[in-house]
């Protein structure tokens, strides 16, 4: 009879390493990220996720996804940049040393596991060029 508690107790207390190291990420960072969105000049209207800032922006975005920025200000061409979201690769390792797969589970299902790139972006802005620039000087 003692035998079996140790066992159960000793499996009982694994189980609950297990469950409380599980999806760390999510613990530790969540499911989104702060970015830094600049242009050159300021005052861009940006477009990303659906969303309009203007810049300088500090959004916060899920990270489960890649996003595009449309950068516009009249006066200057359009801007574009990309966002993109990869695999955190100690966020895994660490899931299949300590969460095992309740921990993958949670943190790839929630977003945790990921992380976007760039962390910060600044967009450089180019002048149109006016059909009126484009005449000789008299």
């Amino acid at each position: 009879m003692a035998k079996r508690v140790r066992v159960v107790l000793v499996f009982g207390l694994g189980l609950l390493q297990i469950v409380t190291a599980a999806s760390c990420a999510t613990i530790f960072h969540g499911k989104s990220q702060t970015i830094n969105i600049n242009t050159d000049p300021p005052g861009a209207h940006v477009v990303v996720g659906g969303n309009t800032f203007v810049t300088p922006a500090e959004i916060t975005l899920r990270r489960d996804e890649s996003y595009s920025i449309v950068a516009e200000k009249p006066g200057y061409q359009q801007a574009t940049a990309n966002i993109e979201h990869s695999v955190e690769w100690y966020t895994f390792l660490g899931n299949i040393i300590f969460g095992g797969l309740i921990g993958w589970a949670i943190d790839f299902s929630s977003g945790s596991a990921y992380e976007l790139s760039p962390e910060s972006i600044t967009m450089p802005m180019t002048p149109t060029v006016e059909t009126s620039d484009l005449r000789p000087p008299k």
